[in-house]
């Protein structure tokens, strides 16, 4: 889950803060060491500064009127090379301190992109400042298009942004639009309505960008961002962006001369900067969806109810201190890039699939991490109607085997690639069928449900659920028989598996602790219980490549097969397939090694394991049966519906005891079920008694029921 969403997220921060520089561009690109190219057209002055009335389709700059303003290009040099320019098709009225200009365009040239932003007309409301006018708000209206292009071969993809109109308000530094917000790329759309952004000049941040309604992002492939095809740069970009915007905010039409000894000690301050070799210095930003976020993409669905929150998102102002050197020696200043032919801006994404979909039902926005705006404002309460993420999890349960992450909020720290998911949460995902029916299902499902929290930890590629956690496993297998496993406990830990293809697991290692463990396994046929084991102990660890189980104890273990049929034919006297009932008490470790059939069993320090078995004879407890040891080792055979007990080794204190019946004493048992033999041994300290008579060994047949036990000395016992 977290690498995807880690990826396209960080893609979806990188267009938005794209966005933010392209408009702050279009509105306040204020040039230093303007050349005012009049190639396209020609300016014609009334040159009398005296006359106070103009027509009102006539346009005024300060004092000065202009009957005809046609194709004027306003140029900005960097190092006496372009890299922006500002032009419109026509002045058409000036009237009360407002331009009203047609076919408005703004080119940006930068090393590895450029941009060309088109509008079909445009207004600016001026205010005299030191003789001179200075724009104060501005609005773009009617078609606006943002055209970003690769330059010197970026990773950078070409791209598209629609407006239909963006307002900017100078006193309150806020850009605007309640019209819808289109992105549209080769591998990403995002369609939306309603943008905010404030930016604060003194602090030189951004303190609001937001989307007041999201209604889809699609990325065609998740492994890319939106603008790049690695992270980083994706990252890099976005911190230049946010530079960018930076520096234009400061900027000015007034006094093009003061703007460029303005740049000059700009320059300057930033070359003596970078030489002092300082610790990088920027903002921490957080980016918030809200409300029914939801993360689609083949190989898994994400659903936050309440939010997903992005935390300490670094961009560097290392960018801010001086602009990138454009590439545009080859740039004509007569033929320069403006206006672009509606035929090379698609209206929707080329080839997009529904690979990757974010949707959210409130909106987008991205704040400092520090920042004073209260985060609920932007934020509608979820009620009780919108669906709980148990629902959901049924409603997308398809046969797709995707993962799926279903939670109240998450919370996702880009400094520590970590995250936590706050609960009541769910979580499924298809892991390998450890069943020889490997044809019925290859992968089956795992759920893994919590009350507290879900903790990724990048580093060690793991996740940990808190309170109240339960994980289940159905699995089906042939003649209507499944087995469904339960494991229930206060934490849960999995580490998850690398993403090698040839690993179909995607978990590595489980383990359930808190002091308080339980897991249960039940087995139906046609729907009805047939049989079950239920496992109480301290801590339980599962590894998948060596199909190694462990419960740490003390524990205890016990066995429901009294519904099992009773066969025809006559069963061994230790036959876990009859109808019967068994316990375990008191182990400190128990190990079942899966590929071997094996269950190693130790008991607790100065305890020993204590072993009841009561077969179910007619419905009702037939004669119990005891035992005891330290250790024990118990080899299982597959049968065609089942497993059997195969061999038996017991050492330390052995102890066996019939109700109303034999009982026996020693240092070691052994039972094999092929050769029908149950041996016990004794030696000096543990010495071996057969009903209470001092022997050299036990010789048992389960099938006959026959006992052989030469005496200590001399004599042997035969008991039939």
């Amino acid at each position: 889950m977290n690498s995807k969403l880690r990826t396209i997220l960080i893609g979806l921060i990188s267009l938005v803060v794209v966005l933010v520089i392209y408009l702050l561009y279009s509105r306040l690109g204020k040039a230093p060491e303007i050349d005012l190219d009049i190639a396209a057209g020609t300016l014609k002055s009334v040159a009398d500064s005296n006359t106070d009335e103009f027509d009102s389709e006539i346009g005024k700059i300060g004092d000065v009127g202009i009957s005809v303003l046609k194709k004027p290009v306003f140029r900005h040099l960097n190092k006496g090379q372009v890299d922006r320019e500002f032009g419109f098709e026509e002045l058409l009225r000036e009237e009360k301190g407002e331009w009203e200009v047609q076919k408005p365009y703004l080119n940006i040239y930068q090393s590895s992109f450029k941009c060309l932003i088109t509008a079909d007309g445009g207004k600016v409301q001026l205010e005299e400042t030191s003789g001179s006018p200075s724009p104060k708000d501005a609005i773009f209206t009617g078609n606006v298009v943002v055209h970003i292009l690769p330059e010197g071969g970026s990773d950078i993809q070409e791209s598209f942004i629609y407006l239909q109109d963006v307002v900017f308000v100078s006193e309150k530094s806020l850009l605007s639009t309640s019209g819808p917000v289109r992105f549209v790329s080769q591998d990403a759309q995002m369609l939306g309505s309603g943008l905010e952004l404030i930016y604060n000049e003194q602090l030189q941040r951004m303190e609001l960008f937001r989307i007041v309604h999201l209604a889809s992002i699609h990325s065609k492939s998740p492994l890319k961002t939106f603008f790049s095809r690695n992270i980083q740069d994706s990252n890099d970009h976005a911190q230049s962006m946010v530079g960018a915007s930076t520096e234009l905010s400061r900027m000015s039409l007034s006094n093009p001369s003061a703007i460029a000894n303005d740049v000059s000690k700009l320059n300057g301050t930033a070359k003596t900067a970078r030489r002092a070799v300082e610790p990088e210095r920027g903002e921490y930003y957080k980016c918030v969806l809200s409300k029914n976020v939801v993360i689609d993409s083949p190989e898994q669905l994400v659903y936050a109810k309440d939010r997903i929150s992005i935390n300490n998102i670094f961009w560097s102002k290392a960018s801010t201190e001086e602009p990138n050197e454009a590439e545009t020696a080859g740039k004509d200043a007569t033929a320069s890039s403006v206006a672009v032919s509606p035929d090379s801006e698609p209206n929707q994404p080329v080839g997009v699939s529904r690979d990757t979909i974010i949707t959210c039902e409130n909106g987008i926005f991205i704040i400092p991490m520090n920042s004073a705006v209260i985060q609920d404002d932007f934020i509608q309460p979820v009620t009780t109607e919108t669906s709980s993420a148990r629902t959901l999890s049924r409603d997308v349960n398809d046969s797709m085997n995707r993962t799926i992450f279903v939670t109240d909020r998450i919370d996702y720290d880009v400094l520590t690639d970590n995250s936590v998911a706050v609960g009541p949460l769910e979580l499924t995902l298809y892991v390998e069928s450890q069943t020889e029916f490997k044809s019925q299902d290859a992968l089956v499902p795992m759920n893994i449900t919590a009350q507290k929290e879900a903790r990724f930890l990048s580093a060690a590629n793991q996740v940990v659920f808190e309170g109240n956690c339960v994980c289940t496993m159905d699995r089906a297998e042939p003649n209507n028989i499944r087995q469904k496993y339960t494991l229930s406990a206060s934490k849960l830990i999995v580490n998850l598996a690398s993403q090698d293809l040839n690993n179909k697991s995607r978990i590595k290692h489980l383990a359930a602790d808190g002091g308080a463990v339980k897991f249960l396994s039940v087995k139906t046929i046609n729907g009805e219980i047939f049989s079950g084991v239920n496992l109480e102990c301290h801590r339980t660890d599962y590894d998948t490549s060596r199909e190694l189980f462990i419960a740490t104890g003390p524990g205890t273990i016990r066995l429901n097969n009294s519904k099992a049929s009773d066969p025809n034919q006559q069963q061994e006297k230790f036959s876990l397939r009859k109808p019967c009932y068994a316990f375990l008490r008191d182990f400190s470790t128990l190990k079942y090694f899966m590929k071997d059939n094996l269950i190693i069993a130790d008991a607790e320090p100065g305890l020993m394991l204590q072993i009841d078995y009561f077969p179910v004879v007619g419905g009702s407890y037939g004669r119990q049966v005891k035992a005891t040891a330290t250790h024990t080792e118990v080899g299982f055979v597959k049968t065609a519906d089942s497993s059997e007990l195969s061999t038996l080794t017991a050492t330390g204190g052995i102890m066996y005891k019939e109700e109303d019946g034999n009982e026996f004493l020693g240092s070691k048992l052994f039972y094999d079920r092929e050769k029908s033999i149950l041996r016990v041994e004794g030696d000096e300290t543990e010495p071996c008694y057969f009903n209470g008579a001092l022997v050299e060994r036990i010789l048992y047949d389960p099938k006959t029921g026959k006992f052989k036990a030469p005496l200590a000395g001399t004599g042997t016992l035969q008991i039939k």
